[in-house]
């Protein structure tokens, strides 16, 4: 069941994505240091507006949309007054960050295509939400999809045509949100929809999402910290340098992590719902190792041909930055999906999603700390250095004490198989990247014989699994 739905949400997961790390890659090309930096910025920006307006009503609705002890209808209708409400506070909070992040240097323009891109985002990404719980898979693939990718062309297409400038590209990700907004539209056109709120709906939504819009709060601060401090010392374009190395790193471990996922939260909640919690922490259990499978080769994998892949696809004055950054930034993207994708499930599964607040304020608060002297010993490496520390900290200690406390279920057979699939992989692929001059061709060699490590050892350690998969499915 986790494998059947994993593919069928693949699209989506591998394209969207895959169109946030060209865009990095890209407008290392198109674009100033300073331009790079604003639209990090603003992006960050839409990620904390989402937190604390949206995140908390979505993960409601994701545990219990379809909760036989919820009325269904009252749950929807509360829904759409919520999103209008919210919406109306996303465009008041965005333009008072604007006001804070650019001071004197905020047009009319900036405000009304940066409100339209973070107001649609939101309301777009938390449709997504509804689309899992509901398994319509066509609605989420073309909702993940449009917004990136599209926004990546558009926005690519007005920096070609009409040169630098810091609106541009954000500019075409509301373009392509709206495109997004109005096929949701369309999808639901022959339903009626109510505004009408439900408070004894909406007070049980809050008293279980009132946690997740602090540990939203904290997450961000914990991820973005580094951004304010790097701007705050050493200017705009420091941010941008930043973004560079660090976005190919979390992108990459992003891309890697939601592979899976999106899949497996809702089957992890469906067994919680039906079969009991030794059942769903088993399915957590699947759930990682299935992340880590897909994962660690992909992080471990870029590692090893970073070198040659930089030199080809950065444009040369962010090429020795991006070097120094790019370890230290896959390290940390793997913690952060680790962090997010497994440890915290246990909680939201459970339903006691107040620890995940604290969890998140030290995460912050340890990240904060670092930074005070990482940044100034380091600069721009010292913000992600930082990161990597924090988050390093946090998964070790939470994930000792989910396995000594509770009925937390860790797969430590899997875990280090794959490991070792993985750092096998990674020198076969290391020692043939010395062995060859860096080109296209050589990347490409590189990636198929680490491909090929990879699964001759996945296959050699997991044999009884395999033989066991393909008994069971193709027995007469």
């Amino acid at each position: 069941m986790l494998l059947k739905r994993t593919l069928l949400y693949l699209p989506s997961q591998v394209l969207g994505p895959l169109s946030q790390l060209l865009a990095i890659v890209l407008w290392t090309f198109f674009c100033s240091k300073e331009t790079i930096g604003f639209v990090t910025l603003v992006t960050t920006q839409q990620e904390l507006t989402r937190s604390i307006f949206v995140t908390w009503w979505s993960h409601y609705l994701l545990r219990f949309v379809n909760d036989d002890m919820v009325n269904k209808s009252d749950v929807l209708s509360t829904n759409c007054w919520y999103m209008l409400l919210s919406s109306v506070l996303q465009a008041l909070f965005t333009v008072g960050l604007l006001f804070y992040i650019l001071g004197g240097a905020v047009t009319v323009t900036i405000c009304v295509v940066t409100v339209i891109f973070v107001v649609l985002r939101s309301f777009n990404q938390h449709n997504l939400t509804l689309a899992v719980s509901n398994n319509l898979t066509l609605i989420f693939n073309l909702l993940s999809l449009i917004g990136p990718v599209v926004g990546l062309i558009v926005g690519l297409g007005l920096l070609y045509w009409f040169g630098d400038n810091i609106v541009y590209p954000i500019l075409g990700f509301a373009i392509a949100e709206f495109l997004s907004f109005f096929l949701l539209i369309f999808f639901n056109r022959k339903r009626r929809f109510s505004f009408k709120v439900n408070w004894i709906v909406f007070n049980s939504a809050f008293k279980f999402g009132a946690p997740f819009i602090l540990s939203g709060a904290f997450s961000w601060l914990a991820l973005n910290i580094p951004r304010y401090f790097i701007e705050f010392k050493l200017g705009l374009s420091a941010v941008g340098e930043f973004a560079v190395g660090f976005g190919l790193g979390l992108r990459a471990a992003s891309m890697a992590s939601m592979l899976v996922v999106s899949a497996g939260l809702p089957l992890a909640i469906k067994k919680m719902q039906t079969e009991g919690v030794n059942s769903a922490m088993n399915q957590l259990s699947d759930n990682f190792s299935l992340l880590i499978f897909v994962m660690f080769p992909a992080l471990l994998g870029l590692l090893a041909i970073a070198d040659d892949l930089v030199v080809l696809v950065i444009a040369d004055e962010y090429i020795n930055i991006t070097l120094m950054i790019l370890p230290w930034a896959l390290f940390s993207g793997g913690l952060s999906a680790v962090i997010s994708h497994y440890l915290y499930h246990y909680f939201f599964v459970t339903s006691k999603t107040v620890y995940i607040v604290f969890l998140d304020f030290y995460l912050a608060l340890i990240t904060f700390f670092l930074c005070l002297y990482f940044v100034d010993g380091y600069g721009v490496v010292g913000g992600v250095m930082s990161m990597t520390i924090a988050s390093f900290s946090v998964s070790l200690a939470l994930l000792s004490y989910l396995i000594i406390k509770t009925e937390f279920v860790f797969p430590t057979t899997d875990f280090f198989k794959i490991s070792i699939a993985s750092l096998f992989m990674y020198f076969v692929v290391v020692y043939f990247s010395d062995v060859f001059i860096a080109s296209y061709l050589s990347i490409v060699f590189d990636i198929f014989v680490g491909v090929l490590a990879y699964f001759l050892i996945i296959l050699t350690l997991f044999f009884n699994k395999v033989r066991l998969f393909y008994t069971s499915r193709y027995a007469i």
